[in-house]
């Protein structure tokens, strides 16, 4: 994955000096800009790496999947562990 920019840096810091952000409502918005149609689907890993760059913390990335799921039947299907690559 390429490095933040620096004008990705200064907005996220911007977002993160608001302070109180509400980690569904981002993640909502992620799965809306990235899967527009009625059966696509994002990985995990996915909203792991765009959760990470915006700095929130993977517990919380994890509740708010979870309330997500328990709210809205959010449909989570696994796929199973991926093998390390060398």
């Amino acid at each position: 994955m390429k490095m933040p920019t620096a004008a990705f840096k200064k907005s996220r810091d911007a977002l993160n000096r608001i302070g109180d952000r509400r980690v569904w409502s981002i993640i909502v918005t992620i799965s809306g800009d990235l899967a527009q149609e009625p059966n696509e689907r994002i990985s995990g890993s996915l909203v792991s790496r765009l959760t990470n760059l915006l700095d929130i913390k993977p517990e919380a990335a994890r509740v708010a999947l979870h309330r997500w799921r328990k709210r809205v039947g959010l449909s989570v299907k696994n796929l199973g562990a991926k093998a390390p690559t060398n």
